[in-house]
């Protein structure tokens, strides 16, 4: 037993059983419920002496009650009556309406043509997502086997502007089209 921690686990049980017995002594020399006589049931020590006292009668009758029924239920804690169902009355036939006569679906009208000129070009990378606080999220965005990583406002390729970042989606919008609306990228898209 040459080890520290184990003497110490030693000394520490017997301290307690130490304290546990100068406990007991304590109560027996001050005449507590520990150190009466086991003969003097009804009967209290004062001032040296034992006085006689009445005990009051236990009515052990007045703790048994019928026992509870249980019916298996979903609320474990619902306690009374169970509340009867509510009664259902017969749902009344909805009213019959007269078939509306069908409509011929409009026809798809040709996308007006864009006007001639400089179009945005397109966006050939991915986004994957975001991560980092609220106020300064960073996108994560990936191109042939390149991963970038951008916040607000950084420019991407040359020609690209991370708008806003989101938690699934990011805009972009393009250097040279400030004016032109921005495009959403999702997330895995």
């Amino acid at each position: 037993m040459s080890d520290p921690q184990q003497q110490k686990k030693v000394l520490a049980v017997l301290l307690a059983v130490l304290a546990v017995a100068a406990t007991y002594r304590a109560f027996q020399f001050q005449g507590g419920a520990l150190g009466a006589p086991a003969n003097t049931a009804g009967a209290a020590r004062v001032g040296g002496t034992l006085a006689e006292f009445d005990v009051p009668h236990l009515k052990l009758e007045l703790l048994r009650r019928e026992p509870a029924t249980y019916k298996p239920g979903r609320d474990p804690f619902r306690f009374g009556a169970v509340p009867s169902p509510p009664q259902e009355r017969p749902a009344a036939p909805p009213p019959k309406r007269a078939p509306e006569p069908r409509k011929p679906a409009p026809r798809p009208q040709p996308a007006a043509p864009r006007p001639a000129g400089p179009t945005p070009p397109q966006v050939d990378f991915t986004y994957l997502g975001s991560f980092g606080p609220s106020d300064r999220r960073i996108a994560v965005f990936v191109k042939d086997d390149e991963i970038i990583n951008a916040m607000v406002g950084d420019v991407l390729l040359g020609n690209f502007i991370v708008d806003k970042i989101g938690f699934e989606s990011a805009d972009i919008k393009f250097v040279e089209f400030p004016d032109v609306p921005g495009t959403r990228l999702e997330a895995g898209g």
